[in-house]
């Protein structure tokens, strides 16, 4: 099963980019992290570690969320989770309610650390709950990891294996998980009991496991313990920092309803916790620290909070919002410092999704730190948009694109453009341009003499490139927007 590859950063035609650029009042953080433009992309494209392959989570032609899998150079993908190559049949007791593996949704998708393998949680095959609720509303409970299991399979989805027992080891449902930057342990939330009379989303525990996926014994969780936060009933991780200790966590600590839950940051070892947001009627998730661990964006209901429902399940609206690691929050000087990136529901911006309301999701920075690639929930779809910044917010060990072609003496302008720009090229000697899709693929490919260089490529559909020059002086890549 192929697919063209549309994620690739396409822009819709006739959505025009020019005055994109907002200005965010206030603005309080490093010139690094200034606001440049928030531009619509595709879905994720997720590639391994060696970038030789790239995955991508969505829904096949029934609805069904399935695995397909590319290879650099190309735009093609394949399915490899549609069939079942598990030898898990249907359990004859449960005949009347059971989803066969190819409409078993799999989400959460993500690499293992060594790139060999790829995790998805996997929506159980036999479960009577919530059987005649419409579709929409069961694939929102299974993305929150009710009734899924963890699983993982190899690249061409020949082999797949549970990483624990459904039953006693991941209770009814599971979240992540989340690697170390060493790929040696991993952190998830599971499910104990999904009774929402006295937990508004059930009632959830954070694990700690050493994980290995070398040997002969294959992909396995080893010595797995609870790590829970005392007074924690909700819970869900978030991603590590750098320094592998450090977790961020969205959790109801100290509150009575979890729909007021925080931005935690958890030390795995010390178990101790540093409250970020401390509002418990403001909807705070899904907080990612950047590259360098210093930033951290989420999805917040506080640009809304005048509106007493904004923070409750059913009429949520939020926003991503970007705050200082170092910052811990209090109710008298909540978002001191803060900074609104999206603004999906307001009227006049470009991203605004229309009087229906939205909900900022959740997002991933770039490994530069220049952008944070996220997701707009209009339930039960998704838009994809990329929020760059002008240098590089989320990476300072990282040379900012414009400092390394600054340092170059390359300077590319137009950016945005409809295919035709210009390159300044003060470097002594030619220079090599080419320009790849967000597959990896290569377009175009021009040699730059020293002085002005016009560039042709009105070939190229609208859309998200990345272009390259190299030359003595070194390799720099940029964004290339290219809008009709």
């Amino acid at each position: 099963m192929k697919n063209n590859c549309f994620f690739q950063g396409i822009v819709l035609v006739g959505i025009v980019l020019a005055g994109m650029t907002q200005t965010i009042s206030g603005q309080t953080n490093s010139p690094a992290c200034k606001f440049d433009t928030i531009i619509p992309t595709g879905p994720f494209v997720q590639w391994s570690p060696d970038k030789q392959h790239f995955l991508i989570n969505r829904p096949d032609t029934a609805g069904v969320y399935q695995i397909y899998v590319g290879t650099k150079g190309s735009s093609d993908t394949v399915c490899i989770s549609a069939k079942d190559t598990t030898g898990n049949y249907p359990i004859v007791s449960c005949w009347w309610w059971v989803r066969h593996w190819d409409k078993r949704n799999k989400m959460q998708v993500r690499w293992a650390p060594s790139g060999n393998w790829i995790l998805a949680d996997v929506e159980r095959e036999c479960y009577q709950e919530l059987t005649y609720t419409p579709y929409s509303l069961l694939l929102d409970l299974l993305e929150t990891g009710w009734k899924m299991d963890m699983w993982v399979t190899n690249l061409n989805g020949s082999n797949w294996i549970q990483l624990a027992d459904s039953v006693s080891a991941l209770g009814n449902g599971v979240v992540g998980p989340t690697f170390t930057p060493d790929g040696t342990k991993a952190v998830w939330a599971q499910l104990q009991d999904s009774s929402l009379s006295t937990d508004k989303f059930g009632y959830w525990q954070m694990m700690l496991s050493e994980y290995s996926d070398t040997g002969a014994a294959g992909p396995r969780f080893v010595t797995t313990k609870n790590i829970n936060p005392k007074g924690s009933r909700w819970i869900e991780p978030g991603n590590f920092s750098a320094d592998g200790q450090n977790l961020m966590i969205s959790s109801d600590i100290g509150m009575s309803d979890a729909q007021g839950q925080d931005q935690f940051i958890f030390n795995i070892y010390t178990g101790t916790t540093t409250n970020l947001t401390n509002s418990p009627k403001i909807w705070d998730e899904h907080g990612v620290f950047s590259p360098d661990g210093k930033k951290i964006i989420f999805m917040s209901s506080f640009p809304f909070r005048a509106d007493t429902n904004s923070y409750h399940t059913v009429s949520l609206k939020t926003e991503f919002m970007l705050i200082d690691a170092s910052v811990a929050g209090s109710d008298s000087a909540y978002y001191p410092g803060y900074e609104q990136l999206s603004h999906f529901n307001y009227p006049g911006y470009p991203e605004y999704a229309g009087p229906g309301g939205s909900v900022a999701a959740v997002g991933a920075w770039s490994p530069d730190g220049t952008a944070f690639y996220c997701d707009e929930l209009l339930a039960p779809a998704y838009d994809y948009w990329s929020i760059d910044f002008k240098s590089s917010c989320g990476n300072t060990s990282t040379t900012s694109i414009a400092e390394q072609l600054k340092s170059t003496g390359i300077f590319v302008y137009p950016n945005p453009n409809n295919g035709n720009f210009q390159i300044e090229n003060e470097a002594a000697g030619k220079q090599m341009l080419q320009v790849f899709d967000f597959c990896g693929r290569l377009l175009l490919t021009q040699t730059l003499e020293p002085g002005r260089s016009t560039i042709e490529a009105q070939d190229l559909a609208p859309g998200v490139y990345t272009l390259c020059i190299s030359g003595d002086q070194g390799r720099t890549n940029q964004r290339l927007v290219i809008v009709r």
